[in-house]
């Protein structure tokens, strides 16, 4: 019996019923980390899904699953009617890459100046030394949570007893929680990276792009678009995590630190990929920044379709190389 092999993630289906196989996380060529969310729609729920030939079907609930240990390189999924069949129904070649990346901007750049030790977490600490030459660093989670006193953000003192003076916000979808924000931070294709949202999502991811330029060449950065140290009541960020959004930006996102589109698109499409590994799918993801953060928004939105749904650029300009010659000039 025929079947077809996808590759982007695309389906393939034997004649008769339909069954499929997608990639959610991402496509299908650009998985990084060693783990991806598919999904298989099946006419029944009795099928079987073989990870290179590993069963795997005991992963799956409500025909979705995050599916680990993938090698580096090809890996192939395949669905089959039952354990009797030994033909596939559908079957999904699957590239995985390392999370310190390249996927497609090619060979790293060198040099490189790692900035873990200098990046300032939440709380007031370090992030810490890099772990290996790819500037990698432990993940880090910390909380934060809103005070009825009002002034910035504080840090949660206890996760298990919550603090007298802990304020409630309202989220998007009309329910009224906690004011308590998760701020997840570690290290994603040689860039910090920070997820910072409420324990409950309203399922709308907004990734935050950083300006800049005339710095960002060959160097991590000690800085994302976040800004979680300063987030006074009513100010943007307050009401960006107040409402439930999950608000998402890595160090290759600041033009600052990295002043080229195809690392900050890969960077951000890597990143996006991991928060919903972890924490499912958005309705829709949006951006927003300013010149620099603007141009990233432009670019990835035209040249990498899928990454934003939305974007909210501003102090737009044409391109690096222009810009960068007449300040140059200047």
């Amino acid at each position: 019996m025929k079947f077809a092999v996808c590759l982007l993630g695309c389906f393939a289906a034997a004649p008769g019923a339909v069954y499929e196989i997608t990639t959610v996380s991402t496509k299908a060529a650009n998985v990084t980390g060693g783990d991806v969310l598919v999904r298989v729609k099946a006419p029944s729920e009795r099928f079987v899904v073989k990870q290179n030939g590993s069963d795997v079907t005991s992963a799956f609930s409500n025909g979705a699953a995050l599916l680990r240990g993938l090698s580096l390189g090809d890996n192939v999924v395949e669905v089959f009617r039952s354990r009797e069949d030994a033909t596939p129904a559908a079957s999904l070649k699957i590239i995985n890459h390392p999370t310190t990346g390249p996927v497609f901007s090619g060979p790293h750049q060198q040099p490189f100046v790692c900035e873990t030790s200098t990046f300032e977490l939440p709380d007031g600490s370090i992030l810490g030394e890099p772990i290996d030459a790819n500037c990698s660093a432990r993940t880090v989670v910390q909380y934060l949570y809103r005070s009825t006193a009002g002034g910035q953000l504080k840090v949660l003192p206890s996760n298990t007893e919550l603090p007298a003076d802990i304020a409630s916000t309202v989220t998007s979808t009309g329910e009224s929680v906690p004011y308590i924000v998760r701020v997840e931070t570690g290290t994603i294709n040689r860039a910090i990276y920070q997820i910072a949202m409420l324990a409950k999502w309203n399922r709308r991811l907004l990734y935050s792009f950083g300006g800049g330029c005339t710095e960002g060449w060959y160097r991590q950065g000690k800085t994302t678009a976040l800004n979680l140290t300063n987030v006074p009541p009513g100010s943007l960020t307050d009401f960006v995590l107040g409402s439930g959004y999950a608000y998402a930006s890595a160090s290759l996102n600041v033009f600052g630190n990295n002043c080229q589109d195809v690392t900050a698109a890969e960077t951000m499409m890597m990143v996006k990929e991991h928060f919903i590994e972890r924490y499912g799918e958005p309705l829709f993801t949006f951006g927003r920044g300013g010149s620099g953060g603007a141009y990233q928004q432009v670019q990835i939105a035209d040249n990498y379709p899928g990454l934003l749904d939305g974007i909210i650029p501003s102090a737009t300009f044409p391109d690096v190389l222009a810009t960068i010659q007449y300040l140059t000039d200047a």
